[in-house]
């Protein structure tokens, strides 16, 4: 996982010629970057089987439990981030929403 990020005072400090500036180029590079690393992880994976690695598919109940382990890690974190005033529960869902529409 990446991502590129601004503290919220300097985002704020920022005119909106600036900001509306970034969220274009952030447009932009949103699918070249996505394709990038797509293209990357094509060749990590590549490079890992030749060098006689294995990747292994969860079938469906390893997976549910694998869900179930990380449950805690996901409470912990929509906690810290209802704590810092953020909304870790709303950031949550829309991974997950994600997660379940490109499987």
């Amino acid at each position: 996982t990446f991502w590129v990020a601004m503290k919220k005072k300097k985002w704020a400090s920022l005119s909106p010629e600036i900001r509306a500036t970034i969220e274009k180029v952030n447009e932009e590079w949103i699918e070249k970057t996505g394709k990038a690393w797509d293209q990357m992880d094509a060749e990590g994976i590549e490079f890992a089987k030749a060098k006689g690695h294995q990747f292994i598919q969860l079938n469906a109940q390893e997976d549910e439990r694998w869900g179930k382990a990380v449950l805690p890690v996901r409470d912990q974190f929509v906690a810290d981030s209802k704590k810092k005033g953020l909304p870790g529960e709303e950031a949550l869902q829309f991974c997950l929403d994600w997660l379940n529409k490109n499987p």
